[in-house]
């Protein structure tokens, strides 16, 4: 499997989906962060190596992922815009009760991406064909089948990726039926996206 290193993204863009049902994730879903920190130049000075040698989210520091998050965040862009909403969230701690799609919804109108701002990328039906992931961007929305929880529809926005080539992503989240947790950072097998939308200018 190929390491990726990430990079600064010029014009990161965003999406957005409604969802009509959402399932709720446990905390036990999340692996836990070891915690190791960055070097202090590496903070200032580039996006971290979002792999190691062993792979899955529990290689990352809760420091490292918000060091991604961050620099996705800065570019004035749609996507970087909705990715700085969405930092600013997790960082809060806010609640926004519901459904997932709402929570990411949400996050979007802070951004100042109404619906009319908001354009979709990609449609199919849940049972496919599914997005190439080579078009999904920092600040997307993915409405994807949620694989370890029954293959129910899920909402989030996608962060970075952790492994291409096993559909694994950075994303933020909200656990949905309306549970009073606060949206965060999570692992996501997104193999099944089948909407991308972004918002415009």
């Amino acid at each position: 499997m190929k390491t990726l290193r990430l990079s600064l993204l010029p014009a990161a863009v965003v999406s957005v989906f409604l969802f009509s049902q959402c399932v709720s994730f446990l905390p036990a879903a999340d692996r836990p962060f070891e915690k190791e920190k960055l070097p202090a130049e590496k903070e200032k000075k580039e996006v971290p190596l979002l792999k190691s040698e062993s792979s899955g989210f529990s290689a990352f520091s809760p420091h490292a992922v918000s060091v991604v998050a961050r620099t996705h965040a800065s570019s004035d862009t749609p996507g970087g815009r909705v990715l700085n909403s969405a930092v600013e969230m997790v960082d809060g701690k806010d609640l926004v009760l519901g459904s997932c799609w709402g929570y990411v919804n949400s996050v979007y109108e802070k951004a100042g991406l109404s619906k009319e701002k908001r354009g979709e990328i990609y449609k199919e039906k849940s049972s496919g064909p599914y997005a190439d992931p080579s078009i999904i961007t920092p600040g997307d929305w993915v409405m994807y089948c949620n694989l370890p929880y029954g293959g129910h529809g899920h909402s989030a926005i996608f962060v970075e990726w952790i492994d291409v080539e096993r559909r694994s992503a950075i994303t933020i989240e909200y656990v949905g039926n309306n549970r009073k947790i606060p949206g965060r950072y999570r692992e996501a097998d997104i193999t099944n996206t089948y909407c991308i939308i972004r918002g415009t200018e």
